[in-house]
């Protein structure tokens, strides 16, 4: 039997700020996690993504489970999505990246909850 996480996607909220840390540096994201829906924004931007646009999305039905990430070339030019696996640890932690197929660069990404 694998177990993946102690967490309950029923018993987790992720809501709340949370800092993006992967090999492009780090980025503030606020999250918004309503039932299953989770969608992160940007509350800092970089060289590819402004702020202010969604990050990710996705439905948290299991600890472990796929999303939508927005990429885009410098200058948010040609802005497209990608498949994304998210794991989520705990309330406080859970990584994020490009699942098998996918092409979007700056991952694995950590995620760790602002205090």
């Amino acid at each position: 039997m694998l177990f993946l996480s102690a967490c309950t996607p029923s018993k987790t909220n992720l809501s709340g700020t949370w800092l993006a840390s992967y090999p492009g540096g780090p980025l503030k994201v606020k999250i918004v996690h309503t039932g299953d829906d989770i969608t992160a924004t940007l509350l800092d931007g970089n060289a590819f993504v402004p702020a202010g646009k969604e990050a990710f999305s996705g439905k948290f039905k299991l600890p472990v489970f796929e999303g939508q990430q927005l990429c885009a070339y410098p200058g948010f030019q040609r802005p497209f999505h990608v498949k994304v696996m998210i794991k989520v640890i705990d309330n406080d932690h859970f990584t994020e990246d490009v699942a098998p197929g996918s092409n979007c660069g700056g991952f694995p990404v950590d995620w760790v909850r602002m205090k």
